[in-house]
């Protein structure tokens, strides 16, 4: 028996010499002696397709590819009796153990309950199972440091380490098989293994061995009569008798000679003999690709050596982001397989970071039609399953949050389907639904009055969502502790009472034997061995139910699977320590940038740098210091840059997602040292030319880009592609002219909107009925009307006490108020101190009969405060209307009043017959009487002072207080002789600005100015000892009487109210026939900075677009200008 090292850097065919010995030995052979081919877990399968793909070879009985996971299996199989625990169970196991012995732990005890700790330590003790230590050795290097001055801290730190370690094996043995230690239990089953004895074993792709894994090695060399150990290491620059203490800790290839050097000493020690090492030294890889070979030879050595050409076999990139990179290597890939007789197979993706590509490289490789595989485990998190037990113990453990009740159902696996789960949580939305509510049940919020919802239905909704989580919350949350087992059995009948098995099996079946179908089965099953590791580990002990749900939902977020490849032909996408594919013709390394590549440099926090030198001193070797790391690094880059044989493609994003620069790696300066035509290329996207495009979705949008709007200048490229477009819209081949049909749509796409002829006399018949913020929204964007007045679109409500919540609030206690003032035949004018015990009264009422508000007010001590804030406001209010009411002859008459029904129309009539009726209600009349005659006032509340903008009355954007006289004059023909005027008036009072002098002298003036327009004639019944301008009214009574500073003043001339009314009604009727007439364009207007998209709640519905939709621009005016506009001045 001998070992026979190979030797040889990366490219020289170390394991190609390897194959070809296997396939000679099956083909040559009689098929009677064994063999072994030992390689890493993530070789296996790339190592027999390898084999198996020689046409020499249709198959074998005496060869053994195996890992030394599979090795161990095969010694000793599974496990007898005992399950064999997981690393999380190992975790969960870690974490029981810290809580029972935290008194005794000197360094961990304190944290004993903190999150990952448990984490940590169990990977320490597999660490240290590795090492083949024992909890003795480790207590022994703890003793034996803290006596030395410097190390009492690493002490401490291993004697705990080492209570934990005995105390998890104690735990293990008779429980559960130790995955970390059947490696060694197997190193005694060698000897009787047949498939071992006198086999041919080959050793390849190995960059460094643990303890336990050179221990069976050294136990397989026994046994075996001829052993081939291949190491990717520069023969050349070291002594093939390397001794450890010769090794350069600064070469590349550290980490490997160190390895080499310790095996030589392993062998010697056993007496194994070695023979002379098989150097490999012509570059085997690189025979059709010599620049590469520059790369392998160089790398390091950038400044010294000589330049050659890349001749296109080196590329460097750079892209704008991550999303650009991966869109160009899609493309590249593609053209190589169309072009350059590329398999899929033949290709990889590297990548340093792959949890920030994989989502890219995902949606980008699936457009372009790129087969893939991506090999790297996938975390459970974001499967349905998860989520539903996450979010559904979080809703019985957590007092039902309504983000946790609709998380749990939209799992899509509570047995509510989507649209009844939209259902139930528009209602909860809109009343405030939380917590306990959610138990109480009877959900009446709504009222009768409120027709959105059918509580009835709710209500059913609302028992099937939370009667199992009710059901299950009993069983968790009672005063006392519950075991494993009693916490397993409430969860798996929780489960079963909603079927989320059976929905899981039917997504089993829909996805057939592919990833998806695979992925469900593997999450459920592994869910299943949790739960069993969670009764094994914790026994009888007993936590409460919230406390089991945080142990259940830390390891179901540890959870990962594992998936194979689907098909023979597909481009592998992994990360640098697991893209080992010996017959790799190109290679993408993504993502080469300083930070990332080629892996992140972690920290331990359990064992320092120093705390792992001090153990090896007492050789005690557990490596895993930065030190090693950073070598390794060095190493990882290496195999990186020589995995391909024909093309290197180095790539790498200029911006992280969130706008970072990112710095490029010094490979990068490195290789473009190496080769004199080699810079970094710019790349985007998109392709730069037809030629460039590469698939359906390249082409769709490369052509969208090039004939876009955004490009001014017609050119001969333009037409050309324009045709291209119209001939694919032809085609025959039904792909291509689906891309060509979306091509022309997305370039003629106008977003117009339009209704069919006769269509709107369909809606509307002859009679509009419309109120002034309709013929505002109208006026305002045709479009939007249309949306929410014609299709009936509205947003979600959501419970608040928001501006709109807030101004009912204001508007049904002042009407309240009012009314009871207008019963008893007074004014506000009449009444002084009981005003502000009304509001207070009327304001309770409201609230007890509102289950919204009330709902709200009951919430929380801040919403109460903001409902008593509402009420100071309003005593302030009605104080300030009682000071207006005494200042005038104008007395409180009606409030509410309603126009625009049958029995009280107010019409405005067309030109071809149909009419439009007004509707609306307005706030308050008061009525004076003057020179025998009655006149009406009329009053508009508003939360926020608000005046009458001329422009907007003149182009029909506020015609309220307009409307509001045209349709009194009509309704109350018979109770006045004509309206005076109309006011919008403010609840709140104005904040004051300025220093605190202007704030103290402001405070003594009139802080809720009525603002609107008025016939001049009535000023003085506003208020008879108006002098400049008036407090309570925007007129100003000068010598010109109260026309003064006309351009700001409310005040009219008779004459010109006519004109404003007149106007008005004009605009009405213009408006009205434009909305039968069926206009509903996509056409909002633009006031100087006035632009009513920006609080638009229809944006995501028309989607108004400002390169293919224009603004309807309108001319600024004063009061002066619309006068001028709508007739000469009488006067």
């Amino acid at each position: 028996m001998s070992v026979q090292f190979i030797l040889g850097r990366s490219g020289t065919g170390k394991t190609r010499f390897c194959l070809d010995n296997i396939i000679g030995e099956l083909v040559g052979g009689d098929g009677s002696r064994p063999m072994i081919l030992l390689v890493p877990e993530q070789a296996t399968y790339q190592a027999e397709r390898a084999i198996l793909n020689d046409g020499r070879v249709g198959g074998y009985s005496n060869l053994r590819v195996l890992s030394f996971e599979r090795l161990e299996f095969h010694l000793i199989g599974g496990a007898a009796g005992n399950a064999e625990i997981s690393r999380i169970g190992q975790e969960l196991a870690v974490g029981r153990i810290l809580n029972q012995c935290r008194d005794e732990l000197e360094v961990f005890g304190g944290s004993a309950g903190t999150a990952g700790l448990a984490s940590k330590l169990a990977k320490t003790i597999v660490e240290l199972h590795q090492c083949a230590l024992s909890a003795e050795e480790v207590e022994r290097i703890g003793r034996e440091m803290r006596d030395e001055p410097g190390n009492e801290t690493a002490g401490r730190k291993f004697a705990d380490i080492a209570k934990v370690f005995r105390k998890y094996v104690e735990f293990m043995e008779g429980r559960f098989v130790n995955p970390d230690v059947r490696l060694s239990e197997a190193v005694e089953h060698v000897a009787d293994a047949e498939f071992v004895r006198g086999a041919r074993l080959w050793v390849d792709g190995f960059a460094s061995f643990t303890v336990q894994q050179r221990e069976m090695l050294v136990e397989l060399l026994r046994h075996a009569e001829g052993a081939s150990i291949a190491m990717c290491l520069d023969p050349g620059a070291i002594d093939l008798e390397l001794r450890e203490e010769q090794v350069d800790e600064t070469s590349i290839f550290h980490v490997t000679e160190r390895t080499y050097a310790e095996l030589r000493e392993v062998l010697r020690r056993n007496k194994i003999a070695v023979d002379e090492p098989l150097v490999l030294s012509d570059v085997r890889r690189f025979s059709h690709a010599q620049e590469l070979g520059q790369l392998e030879a160089n790398l390091f050595e950038a400044g010294r050596a000589e330049t050659v050409t890349a001749n296109g076999r080196v590329r460097v990139l750079a892209a704008g982001n991550a999303r650009a990179e991966v869109e160009w290597i899609a493309r590249e890939i593609v053209r190589l397989v169309r072009e350059e007789g590329y398999r899929y197979r033949d290709i990889a993706v590297v990548a340093s970071d792959l949890g920030r590509y994989r989502h890219y490289v995902q949606a980008v490789f699936e457009d372009h039609g790129i087969a893939f595989f991506m090999d790297t485990p996938r975390s459970v998190q974001q499967h349905p399953l998860a989520e539903f037990l996450t979010a559904g113990l979080s809703c019985v453990t957590r007092g039902f949050a309504s983000s946790d009740v609709f998380a749990y159902l939209k799992s899509d696996l509570a047995g509510l389907s989507r649209r009844e789960v939209d259902e139930l949580e528009n209602y909860c939305v809109a009343f405030g639904v939380e917590g306990d509510d959610w138990l109480r049940g009877g959900w009446s919020y709504a009222g009768a009055k409120d027709k959105r919802f059918d509580e009835e239905r709710v209500e059913s909704l609302r028992r099937r969502a939370v009667g199992p989580l009710a059901r299950l919350a009993k069983k968790l949350n009672g005063e006392d502790g519950i075991t494993a087992g009693e916490f397993t059995q409430a969860v798996f009948d929780w489960i079963g009472e909603v079927d989320a098995a059976g929905r899981i099996q039917e997504w089993i079946g829909d996805g057939g034997e592919d990833e998806t179908g695979s992925e469900h089965g593997q999450i459920f099953d592994k869910l299943v061995d949790l739960f069993d590791e969670l009764c094994e580990i914790y026994g009888g002990d007993e936590l409460a139910g919230e406390e089991w749900a945080q142990v259940l939902c830390e390891a179901m977020g540890k959870l990962t699977l594992k998936l194979i490849p689907q098909r023979l032909d597909e481009v592998l996408v992994g990360s640098i320590d697991r893209s080992r594919h010996p017959e790799l013709r190109a290679v993408f390394l993504a993502g080469v940038t300083q930070k990332q590549f080629p892996v992140v440099v972690s920290y331990d926090s359990i064992l320092t740098d120093d705390d792992r030198a001090a153990a090896e001193e007492r050789d005690v070797v557990l490596g895993g210091q930065v030190s090693e790391q950073l070598t390794a690094r060095q190493y990882l880059a290496y195999i990186a840059f020589t995995r391909a044989s024909e093309r290197l493609y180095v790539t790498y994003p200029l911006t992280q997602d969130e706008g970072k620069e990112c710095v490029p790696s010094s490979f990068v300066r490195n290789i473009e040292r190496l080769y004199s035509d080699v810079e970094v290329e710019r790349i985007g996207g998109a392709a730069d030319g037809l030629q460039g495009v590469v698939s359906y979705a390249g082409l769709a949008d490369f052509l969208c880009q090039r004939l876009s709007r955004d490009v001014r200048e017609e050119s001969e490229e333009r037409r050309t592609l324009r045709g291209l477009v119209d001939a694919m819209c032809v085609s025959d081949d039904e792909r291509m002219r689906e891309v060509g049909e979306l091509v022309k749509d997305a370039l003629e796409y106008a977003n117009e909107a339009e209704l069919a002829d006769g269509i709107a006399g369909e809606i509307f018949g002859d009679e509009l009925r419309s109120s002034a913020s309709r013929l505002r929204t109208f006026a305002s964007c045709p479009y939007k009307y249309f949306a929410q007045y014609t299709l009936g679109l509205a947003e979600r409500a959501e419970a608040g006490f928001e501006p709109v919540d807030l101004g009912s609030f204001y508007h049904e206690v002042l009407e309240g108020v009012s009314k009871e003032l207008i019963g008893k035949g007074r004014s506000f004018c009449d009444a002084e101190d009981e005003l502000a015990v009304m509001v207070e009264k009327q304001a309770e009422e409201i609230i007890e009969a509102n289950g919204s508000l009330c709902n709200f007010a009951g919430r929380s001590a801040y919403n109460k405060f903001m409902i008593g804030s509402a009420v100071e406001v309003l005593k302030d209010c009605v104080a300030d209307l009682r000071r207006m009411d005494k200042a005038g002859a104008f007395r409180l008459t009606a409030v509410e009043k309603e126009f625009g029904k049958d029995d009280v129309p107010c019409e405005v009539g067309l030109a071809d017959g149909r009419r439009c009726r007004l509707r609306g209600k307005i706030d308050r009349v008061d009525v004076a009487e003057i020179e025998g005659r009655k006149y009406a006032l009329l009053f508009d509340y508003k939360r926020k002072e608000q005046k009458v903008e001329w422009d907007k009355l003149y182009y029909g954007l506020d015609v309220q207080l307009a409307a509001y006289m045209i349709a009194a004059k009509q309704f109350m023909a018979g109770e006045v002789d004509d309206v005076a005027g109309a006011f919008y008036v403010p609840i709140e009072a104005g904040a004051v600005k300025g220093s605190l002098e202007k704030r103290e002298e402001a405070g003594e003036k009139f802080a809720r100015k009525s603002k609107g327009i008025v016939n001049g004639e009535f000023c003085e019944g506003l208020d008879a000892g108006a002098e400049k301008w008036d407090p309570y009214y925007n007129f100003y009574a000068g010598k010109k009487g109260p026309y003064g500073h006309y351009k700001n003043s409310c005040a009219v001339r008779p004459s010109e109210m006519e004109r404003v009314l007149g106007h008005t009604e004009g605009k009405i009727a213009e408006i009205a026939e434009r909305i039968f007439g069926g206009e509903i364009a996509i056409r909002p207007i633009r006031l100087s900075s006035f632009v009513p998209c920006e609080w638009c709640s229809f944006k995501p519905v028309c989607r108004f677009d400002g390169q293919v939709n224009e603004y309807e621009v309108l001319g600024k005016m004063n009061k002066e200008d619309f006068m001028n506009e709508t007739g000469a001045d009488d006067e």
